[in-house]
């Protein structure tokens, strides 16, 4: 979530439950725009560092979905982002590699800066979420792998939902 236009994360790696108390991790915030992620890991072990929302500079991002053969893909995503935004990364997940190659194709379009705008960034996802399902099927996947995407930075918020059939974005603006 946002304080104050800065970007605060709280992670906290838990064991499966039945039950999350939303509520209750939410009461004390005040923010025009939070992302919450709550799903059994499927790519990484348990720690923080693999624990959604991601953060770079102002953006946060979540992610559900998985990188079809990830540990063959994982190599040719990375080959694909500079240097300083590739050693930003913490995990070992294929939801944070996703988000540093967004932010691989924000910064070639020269928009990886404070004031970039929601078509930026769209486009950008759309960008990485068609060059991953190329990776994907170069190793061998029947299609591209259905997902949803949140990412923010604060101001707005951009949304992608890819089922097995189709691709949809949104934008949120945030209130002022």
């Amino acid at each position: 979530f946002y304080e104050g236009g800065e970007p605060l994360v709280r992670k906290t790696p838990l064991e499966e439950r039945e039950e999350i108390d939303l509520l209750g991790v939410i009461a004390e915030t005040r923010s025009d725009i939070m992302i919450g992620h709550v799903r059994a890991p499927t790519v990484g072990s348990l720690k923080a560092g693999n624990t959604h929302p991601f953060r770079f500079r102002e953006f946060l991002f979540a992610h559900s979905g998985t990188v079809t053969n990830f540990d063959e893909v994982r190599m040719k995503m990375w080959e694909s982002m500079p240097d300083f935004i590739r050693r930003s990364m913490t995990g070992e997940t294929d939801s944070e590699c996703l988000f540093h190659l967004i932010l691989s194709f924000l910064h070639d379009a020269r928009q990886l800066i404070p004031n970039v705008t929601s078509k930026n960034v769209a486009d950008a996802v759309r960008k990485a979420i068609a060059m991953v399902d190329h990776f994907e099927i170069e190793q061998g996947a029947d299609g591209p792998s259905p997902c949803n995407i949140l990412l923010t930075n604060g101001a707005f918020l951009v949304a992608l939902r890819r089922s097995p059939t189709e691709l949809r974005t949104m934008t949120w603006t945030a209130p002022g």
